[in-house]
């Protein structure tokens, strides 16, 4: 890999990227920055470098905390990209900045996803056609007040379930929901369960006010991304106890009403989790257990901070398939999607989610289309299609191999230990 400054004449950042011979269709103006400047937007030039090998800052970056920040982001996905191990291809980059263009020449693997259509798998499951009747049956969705937490709800409530629980903050939110749902879909009854997922006091009170004696299906849908080093109430890293820890207290506390329901007649018992292609950013070993718990925000990259959180929910989901196997209980990936997690993040986050995916050929998806993996798992396939613990991409794509490349994922001993050290801190709280 090579970073050459060229001569250039433009007010504005320009980004432009190419794979082989194909355009990726990346055209993005960025701010005026008055210096080249890595901490504005580290993710956008990081994120576009291979896993070969780290190049040099390019001139214009000289301090040493930026040179350090380009060595980090690097380093963070690396560990993404190590997973893929297709034939390389050659890749070109153009960053214009004032009057200096720096060109990035490298190779990296070919994404498995690359030339991938909008959808792929089951691209044409319509969820008002293709879910069948839920009558009788209660659910539970997680973060129901926006992004695909509502989308699921809106969805499922068309196809006539006894009870739909809903989780989140936001009281004016779930009200204005429940009115939309009630006016559309008037026997459906619906329950607000408010809490705050960053303390586990506010979810342990919150899940309490579930008042079935069963539950058909839970999607634990909530989460954070890039968010800057906090910790929860609890004391625990905020993407780790958020994404991870509240969703393990709910599936614990829901855990006899899930089996009892199992052990019904004719019952259809699924969890579905959400994880993101994000969980392949997991430091090595998968969880930092003394970067978890800590007074100092955790890992200082986000990367690694919400990978380790999504690796710990695809981990979970694979464990509570096997302790109970009468539960399909299943992992999926949305795809990456409009939501507040994108519109919401900072520019250079966002500017990372982008081009990154416009590189790869994947497009970022609308609420509306990035709903549709966890609605086809959660209801719309049928139960014998689906593999207990297993991984889904959208849209109902089996992608075990992408866990069994990875020693750590698919390592049994470290799910159990996962398991074990969530339920001791569970109780001890």
């Amino acid at each position: 890999m090579m970073v050459m400054p060229m001569n250039g004449s433009h007010e504005d950042v320009k980004i432009g990227g190419y794979e082989g011979n194909r355009h990726s269709s990346v055209s993005t103006e960025l701010p005026k920055y008055q210096e080249f400047n890595l901490k504005q937007w580290p993710t956008v030039t990081a994120g576009l470098m291979p896993r070969l090998c780290k190049p040099n800052p390019p001139e214009g970056i000289a301090n040493t905390e930026d040179q350090r920040m380009w060595s980090s982001h690097l380093g963070a996905l690396d560990r993404i990209y190590k997973m893929r191990d297709r034939q390389l291809v050659n890749s070109s980059l153009l960053i214009t900045h004032k009057t200096n263009t720096y060109h990035i020449v490298s190779k990296r693997p070919r994404f498995s996803s690359f030339n991938m259509p909008r959808l792929a798998g089951i691209a044409n499951f319509n969820p008002e056609k293709d879910i069948p009747s839920l009558t009788n049956k209660v659910i539970l969705v997680t973060g129901g007040t926006g992004g695909l937490g509502e989308q699921s709800i809106r969805a499922l409530a068309k196809h006539g379930p006894q009870h739909i629980y809903f989780t989140g903050r936001n009281q004016k939110a779930a009200d204005a929901i429940m009115n939309d749902i009630n006016a559309e879909n008037s026997g459906v009854e619906l329950t607000f369960l408010q809490m705050d997922f960053s303390s586990l006091e506010s979810v342990r009170a919150g899940i309490k006010q579930f008042a079935h004696d069963r539950l058909d299906i839970l999607i634990c849908n909530a989460g954070v991304m890039a968010v800057p080093p906090a910790v929860s109430k609890d004391g625990f890293e905020v993407h780790f106890a958020i994404n991870h820890l509240a969703h393990a207290m709910i599936i614990q506390k829901l855990l006899p009403f899930l089996t009892r329901t199992a052990d019904m007649p004719n019952s259809d018992v699924r969890v579905v989790c959400l994880t993101s292609e994000g969980w392949k950013g997991h430091p090595s070993g998968g969880i930092l257990y003394d970067k978890v718990r800590t007074d100092k925000g955790g890992m200082p990259i986000w990367l690694l901070r919400y990978g380790q959180s999504k690796f710990a929910n695809l981990v979970y989901a694979a464990e509570l398939g096997r302790r109970f196997p009468k539960l399909m209980t299943v992992s999926v990936h949305p795809g990456v999607v409009r939501t507040d997690l994108v519109n919401t993040s900072s520019f250079a986050d966002s500017a990372f989610l982008y081009i990154a995916n416009a590189i790869q050929g994947v497009s970022i998806l609308t609420p509306e289309e990035g709903v549709l993996n966890q609605l086809w798992a959660a209801a719309g396939a049928n139960r014998n299609d689906l593999f207990n613990g297993a991984y889904y991409i959208p849209v109902g794509v089996l992608s075990n191999s992408d866990v069994n490349k990875d020693k750590t994922a698919k390592n049994e001993e470290l799910a159990n230990k996962l398991w074990t050290w969530t339920s001791e801190i569970l109780d001890s709280l």
